[in-house]
């Protein structure tokens, strides 16, 4: 399963039909990213499957292949979170059955990607908060998590 997912992410790398401008995103978090040549760089948007898509309940596949692709598919996904507007999606959301997650929680530091994370600890505290979906716009509810948790993962570039 996850060759397939990994085979679907390389098919759909190529997604923007013309090379001309680059896919990718200007802006980074909050930061400028450098352009890397003299065409206009644009943002990537993607549509967001909407809950009760089936593909929502499928387990995300490890990512086993770090390339241009998965870094593309981040950059995707920070573009098209902000345009949602969001503060997290994962690649599920974009149909890709891959374990991708991007966050943007910090004003200062910015959004970061998190490649096959795993909680390591979780606090026996938990907490209360409203949460959304960006799979369903304007739904909130209550949810309990944990106050604190403790993650390992790794960064598009496999770092």
């Amino acid at each position: 399963m996850a060759d397939l997912a990994q085979e679907w992410l390389h098919q759909l790398a190529g997604w923007s039909a013309t090379p001309f401008p680059p896919k990718g995103s200007a802006i980074i978090g909050n930061r400028p990213e450098p352009f890397t040549d003299t065409r206009r760089q644009i943002m990537t948007i993607r549509p967001i499957v909407r809950y009760p898509d089936p593909r929502l309940a499928l387990p995300a596949q490890p990512v086993t292949v770090f390339d241009d692709a998965l870094r593309d598919l981040a950059r995707d996904l920070l573009d098209t979170m902000h345009a949602a507007p969001g503060i997290g999606i994962t690649s599920p959301h974009l149909g890709i059955s891959l374990r991708v997650v991007v966050l943007d929680l910090d004003p200062i530091d910015g959004a970061r990607t998190y490649v096959n994370p795993e909680i390591a600890w979780a606090s026996p505290d938990m907490i209360l908060h409203r949460e959304g979906s960006i799979s369903m716009p304007g739904v909130n509810d209550e949810v309990t998590r944990h106050a604190r948790v403790r993650i390992s993962y790794r960064t598009s570039t496999a770092t």
